[in-house]
This record gives structure tokens, C-alpha cells and sequence, in this order.
């Protein structure tokens, strides 16, 4: 795939605004600053718009306080991927790439629909489209990174570990150093610096990577039938557990306990301890919940139900937030202080406080 071409901030308007409700504390502001356009690169600065109500079901919090809910940004048709870094928050929507920082938002168009997911390290951001890999540099220049490496499968579950983008083609996992590419020669230098890390299962899906570089992933030995297999890279594949009557999650990620993963058949979150033993059951009525994340806080997710979080074993699973998702369930970002979600069907990106 040829490089994709980079044009201005697309006309929108953004819209960040904030209603009291019951529930959750403040959200932080996010940092200025971020990628800067260069001079070939056409840019526009969409400003904060002023307040009015959220919707009913766009962000009700509903534990016990005062809670903040911020539109952050609207008219971005298809946003779902969404990812935090170094105080700038990213998003991938149709044809668009967007990011947003105190100073308000910026639109990068591009030539693709959004992908399954977006990372961002040091100015540089990643997400997948069909069997290209795609890079949004610091100056505002779309690259496709494809290489013989996936040989025609999709680049999934992007995961950023120690300034490496990890990613699977398939059965084969590779890592890109990110801070090796060269400005001025993206392609040739991102390509020369990523590296195969291992071949893993059978039918591998759901690649996570742990804090300290482990990689998780779920499996299955036989095609549309279980059990399912959490598995571990140690110095070769290790079942970490088996469940039953399931055959598929379509999200997993790795606390330093656990790893809670959700349960695409009953359609609800499990967790299981990494040491091996049961799965314990950590929210029911969870439908179409394809990504998860954590950090020191707990584990988010969304669902058809709203926004939910969970303790890093799974346990105390609330609903943080209802959500009437217009048609695709969002996905969510964490920074230290910060949820955001995306809800793809109506354009729009939310926060809340922790």
C-alpha cells in the first residue's frame, strides 16, 4: 500500500463541555503541546466551543459524589481506537486521524476507515488497516509500513511495551523500536528496526503484553470450538488456564495478578489468576466489549452497559458511567487522572475522572 497523503484539520466542530452529575471527581486538563505541523503540512486549530448538557445516557456517572463528564470532541464519523500519551489523547475515525490537547483539536485526513486499535509513542502513531500497518509522524506525513512480514494477514492487538510497538501478523509477533525510526526516512528505518519475537499457538488472538514484557494471548485448539486457552510466552508456549464453553474473547489484558479477559459467549468479563486456577466471574451482561484496559487504578472496559472498572483481581466490578452507545460499542484510554471513551455510532469522544 502506498503511503497515505497527509492533508489539513478537516472543518469540524469540537465541542468541550462539562455537566454535574452524581457521581465521580474531575477530570485533569490534558497537557499542551504534542506532534507540530510542519510548514508543508497545512493545520488547523479547532478551539474549545463553549458548554451545553451531555445527553441522557452519554455519561450519567453514577457513584457517590460530584462527577464531571466532558464532551472532548464531536463530528468525527467512525471514531472507535482511542489511546493516551504523553498527555495527548488519539483517536483514529473514518478517514481521520485525530488529537486532542488543551489547546483543542486537530484532524489528520487520511485514505482509511479506522482499524481495531492505535498506539502512540514518542510523536509517533500507530494503527492498523487491512494489511498495512500505519504511522501518522511527528510532522503530520502518513506512512503505510506494510512489509512481507504479515504476507497478507492484518497487523492486531497493538500493544506498547519499553518504546516498542508489539504487534501480531497471524501465529508471528514482532516489535518496532519507535524511537530508532528516522524522521526522514520512516519506512526504510521503522522496517530495518522491527524485530520477530516469537511464533505462538494455533489460533492466537488477543496478544497482551505484561509490564515486565511477557506476552499473553488466548487460543484455541480447534476452529469455532473450545476450550479456550490462556496461554504464556515463557521459554515456550505455557497454558496459564483452560475455560470451558468458550472459544473465543475478542479483549485480554494482564494486572499483575490476573488476567481478566472478555467472555465473547456468555458475554460477560472473567477473570483468572496467572499463577493457574479457577475463573471467577467479574460482571455479567457485558455485550460487545472488544477492548480492555488497566493500569495502577484497575481494569476498563466499555459495554453495551456503560463504562465499567474493576479492582486488578477482578473484583468490585461497578458500572462507572451509562452509556447508550448509538450503534458500535467505544473503546477506552487511560491517563493518571482520566477515562475516555469513544462512541463511534454519533463522532464523539467523552472523559471523566477516575
Amino acid at each position: 500500500m502506498s503511503p497515505l497523503r497527509r492533508i489539513a484539520s478537516s472543518a469540524f466542530v469540537t465541542t468541550m463541555f462539562s455537566i454535574m452529575v452524581t457521581g465521580c471527581s474531575g477530570s485533569e486538563p490534558l497537557a499542551a503541546g504534542g506532534a507540530a505541523g510542519g510548514s508543508t503540512v497545512p493545520e488547523r486549530d479547532v478551539p474549545a466551543a463553549g458548554s451545553e448538557p451531555i445527553a441522557a445516557g452519554h455519561g450519567a456517572c453514577i457513584r457517590d459524589g460530584e462527577c464531571v463528564v466532558r464532551k472532548v470532541a464531536e463530528g468525527l464519523p467512525g471514531v472507535s481506537p482511542i489511546a493516551y500519551s504523553d498527555g495527548l489523547v488519539w483517536a483514529v475515525g473514518n478517514k481521520s486521524v485525530v488529537r486532542v490537547d488543551a489547546s483543542g483539536t486537530k484532524v489528520f485526513e487520511t485514505d482509511s476507515p479506522p482499524g481495531f486499535g492505535v498506539a502512540a509513542i514518542g510523536g509517533f502513531v500507530f494503527w492498523d488497516f487491512d494489511d498495512d500497518l500505519l504511522v501518522l509522524d511527528p510532522r503530520g506525513k502518513v506512512h503505510g509500513l506494510s512489509t512481507s512480514r504479515c504476507d497478507g494477514d492484518s497487523p492486531l492487538d497493538l500493544n506498547v511495551h519499553d518504546a516498542h510497538l508489539y504487534y501480531r501478523c497471524g501465529d508471528s509477533v514482532y516489535a518496532l523500536d519507535a524511537h530508532a525510526i528516522d524522521i526522514e526516512n520512516v519506512r526504510t528505518t521503522a522496517a530495518r528496526n522491527t524485530s520477530y519475537i516469537a511464533g505462538i499457538g494455533r489460533y492466537p488472538h488477543a496478544l497482551t503484553v505484561d509490564t515486565d514484557g511477557t506476552l499473553y494471548w488466548a487460543d484455541r485448539r480447534h476452529t469455532g470450538s473450545g476450550p479456550l486457552e490462556l496461554m504464556k510466552r515463557g521459554r515456550s508456549d505455557e497454558t496459564v488456564a483452560k475455560v470451558d464453553d468458550t472459544y473465543r474473547t475478542p479483549a485480554l489484558v494482564a494486572t499483575p495478578t490476573h488476567l481478566v479477559f472478555a467472555d465473547y459467549q456468555r458475554k460477560s468479563v472473567v477473570a483468572i489468576p496467572k499463577n493457574g486456577g479457577a475463573a471467577a466471574p467479574v460482571a455479567e451482561g457485558q455485550e460487545d466489549t472488544y477492548q480492555m484496559t488497566s493500569d495502577a487504578s484497575g481494569v476498563y472496559w466499555a459495554s453495551r452497559q456503560g463504562i465499567m472498572r474493576a479492582e486488578l483481581d477482578g473484583s468490585g466490578a461497578r458500572l462507572l458511567a451509562k452509556v447508550d452507545f448509538a450503534s458500535f460499542v467505544g473503546k477506552v484510554a487511560l491517563s493518571p487522572e482520566s477515562i475516555y471513551w469513544t462512541s463511534p455510532g454519533d463522532g464523539t469522544i467523552y472523559a471523566m475522572g477516575k
